[in-house]
């Protein structure tokens, strides 16, 4: 995430030097975009303690003065728990006075991660919805929508440039995907006003229109309600999903109408298929879902299956996307509705990944509609908010943000967490995606920002200490002839003592 070349580790000695100790002037006064560049490779502890620092508020440092550079950075600090590095970018002196007249006595530090990498500025209004592209020539993107402000923007996830603003549109954006159309990527959008339309991420143009309103089965109208039922006004798109069915592009989409009050106005669990170059429509798939529909695809013997879930049932249904048919059994074990879902390929089979109101991630086998492994949960019992499947040193991984803000990495394949689960509170979506190598979570968060998380694994700082038999349950730092060193206590009865 940087807007200058690739530095050298000596070059980053600039921010901290080879013995630890950091260039506090440097920070303050240095040109943001450079010092930026040089975050990723700051030697040591030290380094990547004053590259979170930096971060938390880098959005901000590229349009303040020093002086302003220099409270940020030094209540930031003070955030992290480094009251030292707080007290000395505070003294560090400016033009026209000797240092600062006050200090960061404590700030609290939950809303803090060592993975926060950026943050992208430019919506004005919450954000509902992220997905993530790669262009062509290898560049990492993500798309972003929201509510409030009718606009959808696509960042260069290398740089943190916007490259495409689609601003105003007729609605609000509450749901978007990419997907590719002729070999380029395109991202898809689905609007308040029930609208789809589909934009080229390439040069930004806009390439076609679904007006999902009059297909059959959906909403055309008061007319076309279920007796009993009055019509609102407000429906929007809730899900979509992308597929080709018999060499044709395809978006298959769910709408929703915004009344809570479910006994009088209800979500319309039809599924429409539509072509994605003319807009046609090719189907219409009666889920039998209650609740708002969610939706994903894969590829099953050869043939294109629509998964479908809802909030309204604790259960996922497979569909033939050509016929409209059911496939195989459902796929049950969920005890709350679902929130979210999304297929990858495991070792060649293809697998759903879903996510529920009760707190659980659970992956399924397409082929025999049976569980893998155990169930996925984090820490605490929110429900899954959104979740994403990416690649994590060549495997399969499991990305997923809990209502609350915990985001929890799983592998696909063991379930084993990956790091260690973290905090991006007030986000509203996900994706995942790998920017030049490094593994990347990208979230939409509720005050329009853009922000970017490290999912790498953190290297041990050292060997393991073997020796025990048992489960380790404790462990003191002590002293033994110089260096402390770690004591732990397991449940052998024994003591072993690591140098």
């Amino acid at each position: 995430m940087s807007d200058g070349p690739t530095p050298d580790v000596s070059e980053a000695d600039s921010v901290v030097t080879e013995v630890g100790s950091v260039d506090h002037g440097f920070l303050v006064h240095a040109d943001p975009a450079r010092v930026q560049a040089l975050l990723d490779v700051a030697p040591g502890r030290t380094g990547r303690l004053t590259a979170a620092v930096y971060r938390e508020s880098s959005h901000l440092h590229r349009d303040a003065d020093a002086r302003v550079r220099r409270d940020l950075l030094a209540l930031d600090a003070a955030r992290y728990g480094a009251p030292e590095l707080a007290a000395r970018i505070a003294s560090v002196p400016l033009p026209g006075d000797g240092g600062h007249d006050w200090k960061v006595a404590w700030a609290t530090g939950s809303e803090t991660s060592p993975r926060f990498l950026a943050t992208l500025t430019g919506h004005q209004e919450g954000l509902s919805a992220v997905a993530t592209a790669t262009t062509r020539d290898g560049r990492a993107l993500a798309v972003t929508g929201g509510y409030g402000e009718s606009s959808v923007r696509a960042w260069d996830l290398t740089t943190g440039e916007q490259i495409h603003l689609w601003s105003p549109l007729a609605e609000d954006v509450w749901v978007l995907t990419t997907t590719e159309l002729d070999g380029r990527p395109v991202v898809v959008t689905g609007t308040y006003g029930n609208t789809i339309q589909v934009w080229d991420l390439a040069d930004g143009q806009p390439i076609g229109r679904v007006d999902t309103v009059s297909c059959p089965g959906i909403l055309s109208g008061p007319d076309s309600l279920p007796e009993g039922m009055w019509y609102p006004g407000g429906i929007y798109l809730n899900s979509l999903a992308c597929a080709v069915l018999d060499g044709c592009p395809v978006v298959v989409s769910t709408v929703q109408t915004d009344d809570s009050d479910t006994d009088v106005c209800q979500d319309f669990p039809v599924a429409a298929v539509h072509d994605l170059k003319t807009g046609r429509h090719v189907n219409s798939i009666p889920t039998g879902h209650t609740g708002a529909v969610h939706l994903a695809t894969a590829m099953l013997e050869g043939r294109p299956v629509l998964i479908t879930g809802s909030s309204g049932d604790r259960e996922a249904r497979l569909w033939d996307l050509a016929t409209g048919h059911p496939v195989g059994e459902p796929l049950i074990g969920h005890t709350e509705g679902l929130t979210v879902m999304e297929t990858t390929t495991l070792d060649g089979r293809p697998v759903a990944v879903t996510g529920s109101y009760d707190g659980t991630v659970r992956r399924w086998d397409l082929g025999t509609q049976q569980p893998i492994g155990e169930v996925l949960a984090g820490r605490t019992r929110h429900w899954v908010e959104d979740l994403d499947v990416t690649m994590l040193d060549g495997r399969p991984t499991v990305v997923a943000i809990l209502d609350g803000g915990t985001v929890c990495v799983w592998d696909l394949a063991t379930g084993h967490p990956v790091v260690e689960s973290f905090t991006a509170r007030d986000a509203g979506a996900l994706a995942a995606t790998v920017v030049e190598g490094r593994p990347v979570a990208v979230t939409a968060m509720e005050d329009g920002t853009v922000r970017l998380w490290d999912l790498s694994p953190q290297p041990l700082a050292g060997a393991p200490v073997s020796g025990h038999f048992g489960t380790v349950r404790s462990t003191v730092i002590t002293e033994v002839d110089g260096p402390r060193s770690p004591s732990q206590g397991a449940t052998t009865g024994r003591c072993t003592v690591g140098t």
